[in-house]
């Protein structure tokens, strides 16, 4: 995360849906919101090895955020 603000939350598509919409995986759980394209920024060609390894419980993107603000 040293390159990522704390107004970013990395997570990876785990599925698109129609009219641009994707469910999105963070580390911690699958966020329950589906966002679309024009919410998302790509994180580039840095590899998150976090995001290799997810777990599959659905979070809120309150508590991703939570998470991730008490992680750095």
């Amino acid at each position: 995360y040293n390159n990522i603000d704390r107004h970013t939350l990395p997570c990876k598509v785990i599925k698109e849906l129609p009219n641009k919409m994707y469910h999105l995986q963070y580390k911690n759980g699958i966020i329950d919101t589906t966002f679309n394209a024009n919410e998302l920024m790509p994180l580039g060609s840095n590899k998150y090895e976090e995001l290799e390894v997810c777990k599959n419980n659905v979070i809120s993107v309150q508590k991703a955020a939570r998470m991730q603000s008490m992680s750095t």
